[in-house]
């Protein structure tokens, strides 16, 4: 249970996309950090806490992930690089910050950093990271803070037609 007065919740009537969406959610907020899940993703309970007490500790770093779960057996944590510099060189090859498990000071706004909305669905995370680890300081957590929701291929597939993948 959140204190509502600190956590609020939003419902988009018209599905634009998750770029906008996420840019949208960065207009309105109003805290010193932004925490991000998804819908068919769930924080472990410590995680808020952990992150938080991690970036108090770090006033250097500006974003924080964490290693990531599976939300149902067999689970299976995925890794991550861990400082700074190990982030920027993998983001050079593949996506190594997990989108649900990141906690960040809330930037955005004051250096005009948001999602590209040109990427819609797909990437649009992995392209802000790349504006990110130019002008900000990131690190990952070694433990899993977050549990992601491997969708089946049934309901990949579903989510792939729905945000238009292909496109």
């Amino acid at each position: 249970q959140y204190d509502t007065s600190i956590v609020h919740y939003y419902s988009e009537v018209e599905h634009r996309g998750i770029a906008p969406t996420r840019n949208q959610l960065l207009q309105l907020a109003k805290g010193e950090f932004i925490a991000w899940i998804d819908a068919d993703d769930f924080m472990l309970p410590s995680r808020i806490k952990t992150q938080v007490a991690f970036l108090n500790a770090q006033p250097h770093i500006d974003i924080v992930g964490s290693y990531l779960t599976d939300t149902k057996a067999p689970y299976q944590t995925y890794t991550c690089p861990q400082t700074h510099d190990a982030i920027k060189a993998c983001l050079k090859y593949k996506n190594c910050l997990f989108q649900p498990s990141i906690l960040s000071r809330h930037f955005y706004l004051k250096e005009n950093i948001q999602y590209d909305e040109s990427y819609g669905n797909i990437a649009e995370d992995y392209a802000l990271w790349q504006v990110c680890v130019a002008r900000k300081t990131l690190a990952n957590l070694p433990i899993p803070l977050t549990a992601y929701d491997h969708p089946s291929n049934e309901r990949l597939d579903s989510k792939r037609t729905a945000n238009q993948f292909e496109e």
